[in-house]
């Protein structure tokens, strides 16, 4: 993935996120959040992040959640 978005932020339009596997909230899965977002993050990416998984908690829990993640990338 870091390859893939090397200096590439300004191409990309929109990103959906969902954990792996199940499409579940982020936190739910195996792939490590604060890295993701913080690759997205150094590719120069300042776009919307849509939010398409199955939430475990409730909503504004979840937003909460996500929120925290994306601050600490």
């Amino acid at each position: 993935m870091q390859a893939e978005l090397a200096g590439g932020g300004d191409l990309i339009k929109y990103v959906q996120l969902a954990d792996a596997p199940g499409r579940g909230e982020p936190g739910t899965g195996d792939l490590d959040w604060t890295e993701r977002l913080g690759l997205l993050r150094a590719s120069g990416y300042d776009g919307p992040i849509g939010l398409e998984y199955y939430p475990q908690t409730p909503s504004a829990e979840s937003v909460r959640r996500i929120a925290e993640l994306a601050a600490t990338a």
